[in-house]
């Protein structure tokens, strides 16, 4: 984890007390509720998955994107 962002290690933790496995992730929501910009949170998603491969999973399903983190 040490090669995060503070703003990645944020959203990871969004990510973990949320279910989107049962929920579908809407970044717009995770802007909003992060003060952040939407970009940035799919900047910080990309930078999640290339850093912490083996802790995060993504699919897309019933027209949302899911995602399931290990933390």
């Amino acid at each position: 984890m040490d090669d995060l962002t503070p703003l990645d290690k944020k959203i990871y933790d969004y990510l973990c007390k949320n279910d989107f496995q049962a929920n579908k992730f809407v970044g717009a929501d995770a802007a909003k509720t992060l003060h952040c910009e939407l970009d940035e949170v799919y900047v910080s998603l990309a930078n999640i998955c290339k850093h912490i491969k083996d802790k995060i999973w993504m699919s897309y399903r019933d027209g949302g994107i899911r995602i399931i983190t290990a933390d």
